[in-house]
């Protein structure tokens, strides 16, 4: 999954709001998942050591001010690593 939009978009464009709201359903539907009402929240200065219950206080922190450095795979909100690349032999 290309995850680029979270640096390289505007946070007020269209495309990042959609992708964050795609985000956002990502977060509620793991911790349906996970049976806990609890959320990481990625906000850079959080670093997703804080938890929430309110995706509201999630987007407004992210809105404001963007993602924590470099989280290309959403392991806080249920995205696995990315498989290792196939050797060639």
């Amino acid at each position: 999954m290309d995850m680029t939009w979270m640096y390289n978009s505007r946070r007020t464009n269209a495309y990042f709001c959609g992708e964050f709201n795609d985000f956002i359903q990502v977060a509620k539907n793991h911790t349906r998942n996970e049976k806990t009402q609890m959320i990481h929240c990625p906000w850079k200065a959080y670093r997703n050591l804080r938890i929430f219950n309110d995706p509201t206080t999630i987007r407004s922190q992210v809105l404001v001010s963007g993602f924590v450095k470099d989280y290309m795979i959403w392991k806080y909100h249920g995205e696995t690593n990315a498989p290792s690349p196939m050797k060639i032999h």
